[in-house]
């Protein structure tokens, strides 16, 4: 959801390592693996200032509105919000 209505593939690694620290400054640290590490590199890249497509393979963009149209053979409705 991160651009409306586009999809994209974006390659991520399987794994994570996440270190931090808490209120505390106790340092702390978590090992992700499979969705929850492509979660983590999803929003990691949101705190850099990066959307999916200044990472995505381009040859992979696509407009979702399109595949809902022509499943619905042109009867949908597809509102954009502002």
């Amino acid at each position: 959801m991160s651009v409306r209505g586009y999809s994209a593939e974006v390659e991520r690694f399987h794994s994570v390592l996440l270190k931090g620290k808490n209120l505390k400054g106790i340092e702390n640290e978590v090992e992700l693996s499979g969705w929850n590490a492509r979660i983590a590199q999803h929003e990691m890249d949101h705190l850099d200032g990066k959307l999916y497509i200044d990472r995505m393979d381009s040859s992979t963009f696509i407009c979702t509105c399109w595949e809902t149209v022509n499943v619905k053979s042109g009867r949908v409705e597809i509102p954009f919000y502002k």
